[in-house]
């Protein structure tokens, strides 16, 4: 070769690729060609023996150092590109396309899953396992094994990380959310959390429904090389399939996967997980209760308010001095319901707001926001209330309102029943049923209704004819009956321990000294019921049996005065705790006792027939026979 002759580089494929890389490639290329040059012209000048190239002897590059080929400038001499490089080169500057990322997982899916060779074997057999799925299905697949290996680490990583953003959202997202919702929400946790946007995301529908690959998603630090993953002694390399590049930042090794019954187990029980929420800012709104006070005291409770007595009535369903009598009682009993200042200086809410709103819910059966524009009490603390006001008002007025009648009671009863025409008689007792909408699907069975096909809740009742209830036992599923309720029920608990006030009265010469109630046909044949005579025969038997079906009618007036003065109870309960039932349930009696007294006056006289049109009756037009000689012989 000419003493002055620079020799060229042969053109290689590795060269051209690495001629379309970034700087550092240029850089290495650059320093490739100084050494090609600086061995060529000190082996023309003859400089350390022979002139010919072919007699120098290479010196080994240290794998400690990058650049160790320039330590001895006099020995430098021609080197090769190594093959498995300029593989890695071609790999990490082509493009990975979706097909070869779609036989990478299904490469990686299916040696994982094999029983016999994908369980403890060394990171380098189960790469080449994959690699070779990959070159026997795919024809196209020019990737090496260590790009392969590098590839699958930066799929499983950002495809991890989005799983658990959209766990996150799933867990935090609010009722009444699709699909497109959690994975709208999910995008935005992965783009704040790791400050880039997510591009798998054909890879993680690929992967989040494989057992395989989510057993691997709770992980747990571990630096040792090999990892104990159970009792019985299994181990887990850590170049196995779920572990990372020892030099990858930020990411744990995680442990092998467990088998399907170990895994059944673990599902059951509870995982430590994060379930702490997103940082959702809380909507503000504010309602200016202080104005929705003002506005609600000038509309109804003022000296000249706006709205008469009559318009109060029929929108509180009760009086107003019912209902301040009400508020009253609550606030010198119940701190909750005491108007208060906080500790910026404002007013709390009033208690006429808070008993005005779940008066509104009781008597109208709207929903908890529904006063809100007008009360000015947002959904959450309505409910708060409701939940508040039928404790307070079980608390303070059931022992006056849902009481046993007393010995006056029992004497102002039996002088409305004989003026009625049935001496002796105590009130009417029959059921009704409410339907329990948001009934638990376990209890749906023991609560279905078998003529209604819905859950409801019973509720047992004696009514006199004033409308007053005397007796309420809720509480009983839906799939019994009037006889398996009255199984249950305390009503006759005062007789059978002798504790039942003393009754006189006379029936066709006979002294009797225990009451009776009027039932229908379904009640059993015991001496405490008086029911009608089915397919009566005769006149006076007819006659008995009209008399008796129209006094019953009581309690059936009572359910539907109570049904249309609180309608929550009319309509389907919303609430799931069987106990919040119970409570708005007898609440809603007591307030309709309370009415009742109130307004017993107005209404008595159409209830006070006199005795004249009984004793006057000319029973003589009723023959006897039948074994029925009178119907009623009041004394």
């Amino acid at each position: 070769m000419p003493e002055n002759t620079i020799p060229r580089m042969p053109t290689t494929r590795g060269q051209k690729l690495r001629s379309q890389d970034d700087g550092g490639s240029l850089c290495l290329l650059f320093l490739k060609n100084l050494k090609w040059t600086i061995a060529s012209r000190h082996n023309s000048s003859g400089v350390g023996g022979s002139s010919n190239p072919s007699s120098q002897t290479p010196i080994q590059s240290s794998p400690n150092s990058q650049y160790s080929d320039f330590a001895n400038p006099h020995e430098l001499d021609a080197i090769d590109l190594n093959d498995d490089i300029e593989d890695q080169r071609q790999d990490s500057i082509q493009h990975w396309h979706w097909k070869e990322d779609e036989m990478l997982i299904s490469a990686w899916l299916n040696v994982s899953t094999d029983p016999v060779v994908g369980t403890d074997q060394k990171g380098e057999t189960f790469w080449c396992q994959i690699h070779s799925y990959c070159v026997e299905f795919c024809t196209d697949m020019t990737r090496g094994v260590v790009a392969c290996k590098k590839r699958w680490y930066k799929i499983n990583k950002a495809v991890a990380q989005f799983a658990g953003c959209y766990d996150q959202a799933s867990r935090n997202i609010r009722s009444g959310s699709n699909t497109d919702d959690i994975k709208e929400l999910a995008y935005k946790l992965y783009s704040t959390n790791y400050g880039q946007k997510f591009t798998f995301e054909r890879h993680w529908n690929m992967l989040r429904l494989e057992q395989k690959w989510r057993s691997q998603l709770p992980t747990q630090s571990g630096g040792s090389k090999r990892t104990k993953v159970s009792a019985i002694g299994a181990y887990s390399s850590s170049s196995n399939l779920e572990t990372p590049l020892a030099n990858e930042p930020g990411v744990d090794s995680p442990v092998r996967p467990q088998g399907s019954k170990k895994s059944k187990r673990r599902d059951s029980e509870e995982e430590d997980i994060d379930r702490s929420p997103i940082p959702i800012p809380r909507r503000w709104i504010n309602r200016d209760r202080e104005a929705g006070h003002d506005r609600l005291f000038q509309d109804y409770f003022a000296d000249e308010p706006m709205y008469n007595a009559d318009i109060f009535r029929r929108r509180f369903r009760m009086r107003r001095d019912v209902f301040l009598r009400i508020v009253d009682a609550l606030s010198n009993v119940y701190p909750y319901f005491q108007q208060r200042v906080d500790a910026t200086g404002r007013r709390g809410l009033s208690p006429l707001q808070k008993c005005t709103a779940v008066i509104r819910m009781l008597a109208y059966g709207v929903a908890a926001d529904a006063v809100d524009d007008y009360v000015r009490i947002g959904e959450s603390t309505t409910i708060e209330c409701l939940e508040k006001f039928v404790e307070g008002v079980i608390s303070v007025f059931q022992d006056e309102y849902l009481r046993k009648p007393n010995p006056n009671d029992v004497q102002r009863l039996l002088q409305m029943a004989e003026g009625r025409g049935f001496p002796g008689m105590l009130g009417s007792i029959d059921c009704m049923h409410w339907q329990w909408k948001n009934c638990p699907k376990a209890w749906k069975g023991m609560y279905m209704s078998g003529y209604r096909g819905v859950a409801t809740i019973v509720l047992d009742v004696v009514a006199s004819s004033d409308l007053w209830i005397w007796h309420a036992f809720f509480g009983v599923s839906g799939s019994n009956n009037d006889i398996n309720v009255l199984d249950r029920s305390p009503v006759f608990d005062d007789i059978l321990n002798d504790r039942a006030p003393e009754v006189n009265y006379t029936i066709n010469g006979n002294n009797y000294t225990m009451g009776y109630y009027l039932a229908d046909g379904i009640y059993p044949e015991w001496a405490t019921f008086v029911k009608s005579i089915s397919k009566p025969q005769g006149k006076k038997r007819k006659l008995f049996a009209q008399y008796q079906e129209g006094q019953r009618k009581d309690v059936e007036r009572a359910f539907g005065v109570l049904q249309a003065r609180f309608a929550i109870i009319r309509g389907p309960a919303r609430f799931w705790e069987k106990k919040k039932l119970a409570n708005i349930m007898r609440a809603c009696i007591i307030l309709h006792n309370m009415i009742v007294e109130d307004e017993r006056d107005s209404y008595a006289g159409n209830f006070a027939q006199g005795l004249e049109w009984v004793i006057n009756r000319n029973w003589d037009e009723f023959p006897t026979g039948d074994g029925l000689t009178i119907v009623f012989t009041v004394c």
